[in-house]
């Protein structure tokens, strides 16, 4: 392929980078599987669906890995629990990242020729976090919107809801606006409770015609996932996103026509991965089907 160049086996090369703010919307995004066996139920993303939202601003930079958004209120809906944050360290091999991680860091064989440089390798720690929530909190922010007559379960009171992501690394290829990253980590985690029936509650929401009413759209196309217990929603805009076949699995490739940037997110075996890049499309799809 045109702007391509093939690489050493031994060269530490890599592109990448993506999911943030995506592997940590799972706290927020993705509906729950509850457990019918009274043991906690244990959410681990398998899959990536393209939501498509109107959005007249700037999308999430899904590249982000310490996005946050500044203006939330951590004790709107409970009360946050205990917090490891992660740590960041710039290695200088990959040796050392695999030897920190205790398995294999897969690097591509090709790159884009004007990327043509060892990447930098950071390494991120393990993190977690837990939130405890308080139902009268809740029932005070529906009733300020408006929404008064919805009985929620007395299971969510006290619930506490654990999440967690595994140390992993991300290298970067060149500069952070023409440059590529790739991002490797295990699936995190979300941990809910045996008493809260998150199926319930998630029919509940899709089922109220406020919710409907306000935004068919979204709502049609979250009720359209069926595997919805393993699956991550990522909101696009419009028709900016596409199934493609990528390192012998089903990944999403999603594009911003503002800022040139495309980016691909897919999981192989316990692994996910993010690689994003000003690059084109086809270009980074070769890349990632490289990874060895």
């Amino acid at each position: 392929m045109n702007g391509i160049r093939r690489l050493r086996a031994s060269a530490p090369a890599v592109a990448a980078g993506i999911v943030g703010l995506t592997l940590v919307a799972i706290a927020t995004a993705a509906p729950l599987r509850s457990s019918a066996f009274g043991e906690p139920t244990v959410l681990r993303v398998q899959k990536f669906a393209p939501i498509a939202v109107e959005a007249p601003g700037p999308m999430p930079d899904w590249t982000a890995m310490k996005w946050q958004s500044p203006h939330f209120d951590e004790t709107l809906l409970g009360q946050p629990g205990p917090r490891t944050e992660p740590t960041w360290e710039k290695l200088d091999s990959l040796s050392q990242a695999e030897a920190a991680l205790h398995r294999h860091v897969r690097v591509p064989r090709t790159v884009p020729e004007a990327l043509d440089d060892a990447p930098s390798i950071t390494l991120f720690g393990a993190s977690s976090s837990s939130y405890m929530l308080d139902l009268p909190k809740i029932n005070r922010v529906l009733a300020d919107a408006g929404v008064d007559d919805v009985q929620l379960p007395t299971s969510l009171h006290g619930a506490r809801l654990s999440f967690d992501v595994p140390a992993g690394v991300t290298l970067h290829w060149g500069d952070r606006r023409s440059g590529m990253s790739l991002i490797q980590v295990r699936q995190p985690t979300l941990t809910v409770p045996a008493e809260v029936d998150v199926s319930a509650l998630r029919d509940l929401a899709l089922s109220d015609p406020r919710i409907g009413g306000a935004n068919p759209d979204v709502v049609a196309q979250l009720r359209a996932i069926q595997d919805w217990q393993t699956t991550l929603p990522i909101p696009v805009r419009g028709d900016s996103s596409s199934t493609v076949s990528i390192d012998g699995a089903e990944g999403l490739l999603v594009s911003d026509a503002r800022t040139g940037t495309h980016t691909l997110l897919w999981q192989r075996g316990p692994v996910l991965y993010g690689l994003s890049g000003r690059v084109d499309a086809d270009i980074l799809v070769s890349v990632a089907s490289s990874l060895q």
